[in-house]
């Protein structure tokens, strides 16, 4: 069976399980527009995890469903899609272009690397520690990709063989668990941290700032990141001591030579943006709208920061309509008594 049958299939299943569920008598303590809201989130849930269409068009047809089962008019719907959270999303990547297109990446990732001295322990918990604080500040994908080729060279330069190598293991699934780790660093190093924000802040009453969050977040990351490092260490010890290709590292290092015009405005315009970020709601300015700000900042095409023709085609779409579908989905069941 052709794979575009078998989502097919999957999808008038999913769709065949609700209807029929949805017929029973709801468990006791939950409303019919309660167990129907539930039932609805589970089967966003089953159809997102199988992905029997395109992300953004399934994500979008979710968030019209609560209308046509009279559970929710149009206005309450958009409501719940557009919030301030995706707003906050799209200025996120405007920041990761930013950063990578200074080129400070490279050179921060190699300076970590030259930390180490040669040491293979010592190389783990700074490539650690580099991608848990990157990752704190932007997203996973990105994070790897700036750290995986310093990794991947290393791995290759001391002969470690894929799926035998102590050293290999060790360094592939310490920068996994680091960008993990990592994204509760801040409210910017993953869509669920901002998703929780709003929806406590709607839902429940409870206002958490950026400052607030990264003063618990990011020593929480620190300590988990060294604790994956010390347990990692003890499962996978390195056969290597005394890493080889540290002189390539050095002279890459050498070669990008002072810091470039780019990195310096970056720098500059990123540490004022977070330091904004940090104390924009002493003066009542939403997260979402200091995020957008400084996005707006780094984009002005004189700092050569961000070029939104290119830039924007990166932009995850796929990813802010499933967290507007989440935002509708969310509000839907804490409002019909699901969560309770």
């Amino acid at each position: 069976m052709q794979e575009p049958m078998k989502k097919f299939l999957i999808l008038i299943g999913i769709v065949f399980a609700f209807f029929l569920l949805n017929s029973f008598t709801p468990p006791e303590g939950l409303t019919p527009s309660g167990w129907t809201s539930l039932l609805l989130m589970a089967a966003a849930v089953a159809l997102w995890a199988f992905a029997v269409m395109g992300m953004g068009i399934l994500s979008v047809m979710v968030s019209i469903v609560p209308i046509f089962l009279g559970l929710a008019p149009l206005p309450k719907v958009m409501a719940s899609f557009w919030t301030p959270t995706l707003l906050f999303l799209i200025a996120m990547f405007v920041v990761c272009f930013a950063f990578r297109n200074s080129g400070l990446s490279k050179r921060i990732v190699l300076w970590a690397a030259m930390k180490s001295g040669g040491n293979s322990r010592k190389l783990l918990l700074w490539l650690m520690l580099t991608c848990g604080l990157l990752s704190s500040v932007l997203a996973d994908i990105p994070t790897m990709a700036m750290i995986l080729p310093i990794a991947l060279m290393l791995c290759s330069v001391n002969e470690c063989e894929p799926g035998k190598s102590n050293l290999g293991r060790g360094i592939m699934l310490g920068l996994v668990f680091s960008c993990l780790i990592g994204g509760a660093g801040t409210p910017m190093g993953a869509n669920m941290n901002m998703i929780s924000i709003g929806m406590l802040e709607k839902n429940a009453q409870v206002q958490i700032s950026f400052l607030e969050w990264c003063c618990f977040g990011m020593p929480l990351v620190l300590l988990l990141v060294s604790a994956a490092w010390f347990v990692l260490l003890k499962i996978f010890p390195p056969e290597v001591e005394t890493l080889k290709g540290m002189d390539i590292l050095e002279a890459e290092y050498r070669e990008l030579g002072p810091l470039s015009a780019r990195e310096k405005r970056f720098l500059l315009l990123g540490g004022a943006n977070f330091m904004f970020w940090c104390v924009a709601d002493r003066f009542g300015v939403p997260t979402p709208l200091a995020a957008v700000l400084g996005a707006a900042l780094l984009s002005i095409p004189v700092f050569e920061l961000v070029d939104w023709r290119k830039d924007a085609r990166e932009i995850g779409w796929d990813m802010i309509m499933m967290c507007g579908a989440l935002g509708v989905l969310g509000d839907l069941v804490w409002n019909e008594g699901g969560a309770t």
